[in-house]
């Protein structure tokens, strides 16, 4: 049974485990292997502490738990851009569970808790042109590509980027609900 919890400021270990596992495999090919296969571990570790001692008011993520251990985690800010609206920063499900509905239930998660934050802005991401899987599931949810740049990326080089839109918290729980969806 997949249950859910917030992310609290002692996750920043747990997070980037989870988060270097998922660049691990999704990632191969966007990112230089040099960096996935070495100096990816301490650089998201401290990345996740920054980002998580303390949690920023504008913060909001969960961590997906199947019988109890971690398989995904979506974490975001909320009102991160003046057009835009609130991030989603990342949403990993790890290797093994993808296709089980766990990203879907992280990103209405996301959604419903701007909800409860009297938040109706907008909802983005950026996700990587390279990452065809993750492109066609913000599709399947009802993203829109809105933008494409080329971004640098960690670990050294640039790669092309989507921004992927929904137009409201409620237009994204639709989506990842399947409601939205057609078929």
């Amino acid at each position: 049974m997949i249950t859910f919890r917030e992310i609290e400021s002692g996750d920043a270990e747990l997070i980037a485990s989870m988060h270097i596992t998922s660049w691990r495999t999704a990632y191969r090919g966007i990112l230089l292997d040099e960096y996935l296969d070495g100096g990816i571990d301490e650089e998201r570790l401290g990345e996740w502490q920054r980002r998580l001692t303390p949690i920023h008011e504008e913060a909001l993520g969960f961590i997906a738990l199947l019988d109890g251990e971690p398989v995904g985690f979506v974490f975001g800010f909320q009102n991160e851009h003046d057009c835009w609206g609130s991030l989603i920063d990342n949403l990993h499900v790890l290797p093994g569970w993808k296709g089980r509905g766990i990203g879907r239930q992280l990103m209405a998660r996301f959604a419903g808790e701007l909800i409860k934050r009297g938040d109706s802005n907008g909802v983005f991401l950026w996700v990587y042109e390279q990452n065809t899987a993750a492109r066609r599931f913000y599709e399947i949810v009802g993203g829109t590509k809105s933008e494409e740049t080329d971004y640098p990326v960690p670990g050294g080089g640039e790669a092309r980027i989507y921004r992927m839109t929904w137009s409201s918290p409620e237009a994204l729980i639709g989506s990842a609900s399947g409601e939205s969806n057609p078929g």
